[in-house]
């Protein structure tokens, strides 16, 4: 594409020479690619959106889904508070095992190693939870890219 042009000319003392000029057209055809790349992108999550909006709309969860849906919750709590109490026993027992029976007396320094301990079962059960978040949302986007290209 051209960013210069040539345009004949005469100077004051009626000479004639070719003038140099820049002109804007490669910001023009640069701008036009970015916002045609940009269009794409935006018609693409609105038809995504409009996909999605329509599959919801055309589900109606029976009785059945919805207990499904109540007893995976209910396992769910039940882990999490199982892992819990696993983990504040195992927390007690290192804390029984390290004392020797013995009465420790420490001094206070903001954050004992039961804290970082229960932090860090916390930490653990937070990453598996958005773990498995994760790998329902790549599921459901494939499985849904795979039903528009078969729409296609």
């Amino acid at each position: 594409m051209a960013t210069v042009v040539y345009i004949p000319t005469y100077d004051t003392d009626s000479t004639f020479y070719m003038s140099k000029t820049k002109i804007g057209i490669d910001h023009f055809s640069a701008d036009a690619d970015e916002y045609s790349i940009s269009g794409v992108t935006t018609l693409t999550d609105m038809l995504n959106s409009q996909y999605t909006l329509q599959q919801l709309n055309e589900v109606s969860p029976s009785q059945a889904d919805y207990d499904t849906a109540d007893r995976m919750a209910q396992e769910l709590v039940e882990s999490v508070t199982q892992l819990a109490d696993t983990l504040k026993k195992t927390t007690a027992d290192y804390v029984n095992t390290t004392e020797n029976g013995y009465i420790v007396i420490t001094e206070n320094t903001g954050i004992s190693t039961r804290s970082i301990i229960i932090c860090g079962g916390l930490i653990f059960i937070f990453m598996l939870i958005n773990y498995v978040r994760i790998a329902m949302d790549t599921l459901s986007r494939r499985a849904q890219r795979e039903r528009v290209k078969k729409d296609m």
